[in-house]
């Protein structure tokens, strides 16, 4: 009886050891389709003689899939003829290994109607190119990782730079047609706008774009430059762009970031709008230097002129019976409503009114002071942000931008910009607070600036 067990019980254990190796002959493999030739959507992809993506299409990946394996034939065919070869390239996997396999370049019958910048040393035929040690998962719980792959076709010489805006140094560099970047780039869950420029000539601006990462955080990705830098010589195909896909084989596009030529305003006399009727008569608003809707759709202007106030109208252009406003008070601290710097509304709907060196925020009810801000120097109109933050510079100078806390009322940063404008009125930014934008009414006459951040501390000057 013993030995019929020790007999089963060695079998059993010879039969475990011949299956490890056959558990171990896959690799796992994510395919990425990203030719740009209109000519390739779809195509069919086989591994050996085995469909593994029917209808396989421009900027679409699968998820990281098992392959067989050692040496592998890979082809792509046309969809209505498995026979109709496109590309074919034998593969060598190793099992327990863990690939990234992109698609990228033009049908070999195209080859004349899609440009190339180097066809004596640039092949760009439709080919598979693969990246070996690629990961499923970030290494890195709290970070997103990508490498980055150049799968444009009809780019600079030089070939790409990758640049995170506000930044002089690239990220990437020099990126050839159909390299990746060597290991991952680790990154903190959150927006970012990348610039591409021309290799070894950062003065050439390919183009900008914004990428969302912000629910990313312990996720692999691929960012791939997808598209032509000339759309009208390349069959009138998808225009260059970013897309980053994930393990899961989601993609997702880049926003492409339109970059207009700097230039001033000039009013030409020519409006699509006509005066139709004024709020309030002329002797109650003079020099309006700020206004304000409020939840009640009440207009409040207020005056820079002396004696004119703060005045709040109905959207008939009636008074309102707490109008004028001709002083505010918090404590020992009363302030007279003329002269007027900016005026707008905070996120839970109070007025937010400066004047002089001071920032107020007066009940929209009432017309009272809830809250007291006093700077240095004469405030500019402020802005509000999605957390309800209040931003403020200074008339001349523009900096510092005091960022204030909605709940204290106190400073809880300060910024400073880089050769800010010499004099403005008004300040603007979006939600997110990673632009702000300033006016320049001093000797240059007026262009908007664009400063972004990618760190809320340091703010570069990227558009006008």
């Amino acid at each position: 009886m013993n030995t019929v067990v020790k007999r089963s019980w060695l079998i059993l254990l010879l039969m475990s050891l011949l299956a490890l190796p056959a558990m171990a002959q896959n690799a796992r493999v994510q395919f990425i389709h990203n030719s740009g030739d209109i000519d390739a959507r779809p195509i069919d992809l086989y591994v050996g003689d085995s469909l593994y993506v029917n209808q396989f299409t421009f900027r679409t990946a699968t998820k990281f899939v098992d392959v067989p394996a050692g040496n592998v034939r890979l082809r792509l065919t046309h969809p209505t003829n498995k026979d109709s070869l496109v590309a074919e390239v034998n593969q060598t996997l190793t099992g327990g290994t863990t690939y990234v396999c992109i698609i990228n370049g033009i049908l070999k019958i195209n080859l004349s109607k899609y440009a190339n910048p180097d066809p004596a040393n640039r092949n760009i035929q439709i080919s598979f190119y693969t990246v070996a040690n690629a990961r499923e998962t970030a290494s890195n719980s709290a970070k997103v990782e990508f490498f980055v792959n150049n799968g444009n076709t009809d780019g600079p010489l030089s070939g790409l730079d990758f640049f995170t805006v506000g930044s002089t140094t690239p990220f990437v560099d020099n990126l050839g047609y159909s390299q990746s970047t060597a290991g991952y780039i680790s990154v903190d869950p959150a927006k970012y706008t990348y610039d591409v420029k021309q290799g070894d000539d950062a003065t050439k601006l390919i183009g900008s774009y914004e990428g969302d990462f912000t629910a990313a955080a312990g996720k692999s990705a691929v960012v791939l430059a997808s598209g032509f830098v000339t759309p009208a010589n390349n069959q009138g195909s998808q225009k260059l762009g970013l897309i980053a896909v994930f393990a899961d084989g989601s993609v997702q596009v880049f926003r492409t970031i339109e970059i207009l030529p700097i230039g001033k305003w000039k009013f030409t006399g020519a409006s699509p709008y006509k005066f139709t009727d004024f709020i309030g008569a002329d002797t109650l608003v003079k020099a309006g230097h700020g206004i304000a809707v409020d939840r009640r759709n009440r207009i409040w202007i207020g005056n820079f002129s002396t004696g004119s106030f703060l005045r709040v109208f109905s959207a008939a252009g009636i008074e309102d019976p707490i109008s004028p406003i001709k002083k505010v008070k918090i404590g020992l601290d009363s302030s007279g409503t003329d002269a007027c710097r900016g005026m707008t509304l905070d996120k839970d709907g109070s007025i937010l009114w400066t004047r002089s060196t001071r920032l107020w925020r007066l009940d929209a009810a009432t017309g009272q002071a809830l809250k007291l801000f006093t700077g240095t120097g004469s405030r500019l109109s402020p802005m509000v942000d999605k957390d309800g933050f209040i931003w403020t510079g200074q008339v001349v100078g523009i900096n510092p931008i005091t960022v204030i806390d909605p709940v204290t009322f106190a400073q809880t940063q300060q910024i400073n910009l880089k050769n800010p404008p010499g004099f403005g009125r008004g300040l603007g930014i979006t939600a997110d607070a990673r632009k702000i934008f300033t006016p320049d009414l001093g000797s240059s006459g007026g262009p908007l600036y664009i400063w972004t951040t990618t760190d809320f501390i340091n703010y570069t000057k990227t558009d006008s």
